[in-house]
């Protein structure tokens, strides 16, 4: 008789949501800081697209991004995913990327670590650092002004051992420092004189010129003419009254009090008239 009936039910399909997931290779270490992100992301639906906030300003769209973290410090990272069908969902990791800083590495290097005054010395820089630029302080343990430029050329005076010092500083304001020893020698004096004549009858007037080298000046003068007589003068005049042959004998003194003798045998002689 074409009776019918109909009868219904209410489905109702809830969505799934995503599940946003990743992963991060290293998580710390010194600036500048390379890491590599891994989406870990789950989706029904399927995703379409990435967006990363690495926590330092910069950001991307890449599934699987590698980043270079450039300065010390801790970073939020946060990954949104959009599904096909719009749904957006976001993970944040607070704190999640630790760098440390770099610091700066203070080293040098000599022409001389040893030699005789006054001795001149060339410092070359090798230090490194992130933080560029670096600035300079070079003690040169002698007491004179420090060196701010990056490789200088000193001069030490006076025989000592000196202990260099090279401070380095990079930009955030990190140190270090590396020394080093110079051995100052020091410079003897070297006694020579000349005389004129060498030779002639009594009595016998003798001009001697010293000829002699020093480097801690002024130096001190000892003339033994060989016949009893001395002087302290600089470049004296003897008369030998006797006849005979004479040995003479020079020694000079530093102010440091270094001396050398120098010693002519036989070196006037002085004949009958």
């Amino acid at each position: 008789d074409g009776d019918f009936d109909t009868d219904s039910i209410l489905i109702t399909v809830e969505n799934t949501e995503p599940d946003p997931d990743f992963s991060a290779t290293p998580i710390s270490g010194d600036e500048p800081l390379t890491v590599g992100f891994t989406d870990l992301s789950t989706s029904y639906d399927g995703i379409v697209s990435w967006f990363w906030e690495f926590g330092d300003g910069e950001n991307s769209i890449e599934q699987n991004p590698t980043h270079t973290y450039v300065d010390e410090g801790v970073y939020t990272v946060s990954l949104t995913i959009w599904e096909i069908d719009d749904d957006a969902w976001i993970l944040t990791w607070y704190n999640l990327i630790e760098v440390f800083d770099t610091e700066p590495v203070a080293a040098f290097t000599v022409d001389l670590s040893e030699g005789l005054e006054p001795l001149t010395v060339t410092f070359t820089d090798a230090s490194t650092a992130y933080d560029m630029p670096m600035t300079y302080s070079w003690d040169f343990g002698d007491g004179s002004a420090l060196g701010t430029v990056w490789s200088p050329i000193h001069q030490y005076l006076q025989d000592d051992v000196y202990t260099v010092t090279l401070t380095v500083t990079d930009s955030d304001g990190s140190t270090d420092t590396e020394t080093t020893i110079i051995t100052v020698l020091d410079s003897s004096p070297v006694a020579a004189f000349m005389a004129v004549p060498l030779s002639g009858d009594e009595p016998l007037t003798v001009t001697f010129t010293d000829a002699s080298t020093a480097y801690d000046m002024p130096m001190t003068y000892s003339w033994d003419f060989g016949d009893g007589e001395t002087s302290t003068l600089l470049n004296p005049t003897h008369e030998y009254v006797d006849v005979g042959v004479y040995t003479v004998t020079l020694t000079v003194t530093e102010t440091d009090e270094d001396f050398d003798v120098e010693t002519k045998t036989d070196y006037i002689e002085v004949l009958s008239a």
